[in-house]
């Protein structure tokens, strides 16, 4: 039965983040590596930017696996016979994964290495 009220639709979505979570490994993951940049962004008391920053390449992150799972999906619910473009498909779309992955390693790096070395050099630069 399609929702017929914008508070049922937002509500399907919510579910479907949730469901995602449960039965998903990867994006599991990407939460798990978003909670343990969240906690060093906290500990190492990065700027304003750094946050919006941070918190775009995370979104980035988890929405591409997202896609990503809606796309696989799909395509299961299309063929369960192997198909080389269907293959394509999928692949495609885990490369886009792993790109933002990458993308946010990457921002990580520039974010967290230089309160790491200081750090790593005697100096503290934890609380302020």
């Amino acid at each position: 039965m399609k929702p017929k009220k914008e508070s049922e639709k937002f509500l399907l979505a919510i579910n479907s983040i949730f469901f995602a979570l449960k039965t998903q490994p990867h994006l599991q993951f990407h939460i798990l590596a978003s909670s343990i940049a969240i906690i060093l962004g906290i500990l190492c008391n990065i700027s304003q930017v750094e946050w919006m920053i941070l918190v775009i390449v995370i979104f980035g992150v988890l929405i591409t696996e997202m896609i990503n799972t809606a796309f696989e999906t799909t395509i299961n619910l299309i063929t369960s016979d192997y198909h080389p473009l269907a293959k394509t498909g999928k692949d495609i779309a885990s490369g886009a994964v792993f790109l933002a992955a990458i993308t946010a390693i990457i921002v990580g790096s520039l974010i967290f290495y230089p309160k790491f070395d200081t750090l790593l050099s005697g100096r503290w630069p934890f609380f302020g």
